[in-house]
């Protein structure tokens, strides 16, 4: 056998060989430059989407955009691969209009290391991809949970829509203190209590939450409590950004205050104005 055709049929052989790369949007954020460090990892430009012709037909493109960038990414992407996008953003993306959705639950830091736990939530993933992309992340050290039935992922959406809206507000309400300060600093326990309950009731009475085909659950109050509060120790000394929330404030504050009158919630605002 001569080295020509030993090559060719090297080559062949690596054809059928199928490498399970994923598409990129956002690879400049915090987040996405963390998973940016996956090696099957390909970056996808939403005003050069060249690279998207590497990608195979049914391979996942994951979104790392903030939630108001979500319209821009599916105005841009081709029809033919919206399918394949995985959404990650504070505000509540419509799962109508996507098929994979994940909820995060862990940080990074400024210097790219993870803040991450064994202990739940966890950062979770509903839809089409949730399986390729909850390989990825355990990839690089997250755990991940794949979740079937929508209530439970409905509960985590909303358990981090509060804690979005909620530890911004305490934190720099109150001299920019830490996350972990707000109940036993500058903040009394009371307000953040208070917030939150407050925060959870606008959820509670809207009929935005998905109990299932027979809504065979009663609404998870405590239990998105304790995400809430259980993220909040894991990120406490973390300082959420002002600049961000002011930018998201919209798709997070906005969707309570325009679907019931707060007290807390809109006092706390108030401030943020003067």
């Amino acid at each position: 056998m001569n080295i020509s055709h030993m090559c060719r049929l090297f080559l062949g052989q690596l054809q059928l060989i199928h490498i399970a790369s994923f598409g990129l949007i956002g690879s400049r954020g915090s987040i996405g430059n963390f998973i940016s460090k996956h090696p099957d990892s390909i970056p996808i430009y939403r005003n050069n989407q060249n690279h998207l012709k590497i990608l195979s037909k049914d391979e996942m493109i994951i979104a790392a955009v903030p939630f108001r960038s979500v319209e821009d990414v599916l105005k841009t992407i081709p029809s033919e691969r919206q399918k394949d996008l995985v959404f990650l953003c504070n505000g509540m993306v419509n799962l109508d209009q996507v098929s994979t959705c994940a909820e995060l639950y862990f940080g990074v830091k400024e210097d790219g290391s993870l803040i991450s736990s064994d202990y739940p939530p966890f950062t979770s993933v509903f839809g089409l991809h949730a399986e390729n992309f909850a390989r990825v992340l355990g990839d690089l050290g997250v755990k991940t949970e794949v979740i079937k039935d929508l209530p439970d992922f409905e509960r985590l959406r909303f358990a981090k829509l509060v804690w979005s809206s909620a530890f911004w507000l305490l934190c720099h309400c109150h001299c920019h203190c830490h996350v972990g300060s707000v109940p036993i600093g500058k903040v009394d326990k009371k307000l953040q209590n208070d917030l939150i309950d407050e925060l959870i009731d606008v959820v509670t009475k809207s009929d935005e939450f998905n109990l299932g085909p027979n809504n065979r659950t009663q609404f998870p109050q405590k239990e998105m409590k304790r995400d809430v509060l259980d993220y909040a120790s894991l990120m406490q000394h973390v300082t959420p950004s002002f600049e961000l929330a002011m930018e998201e404030i919209e798709s997070r504050n906005g969707w309570f205050t325009a679907r019931c009158k707060t007290d807390v919630h809109s006092r706390l605002l108030q401030s943020i104005k003067n």
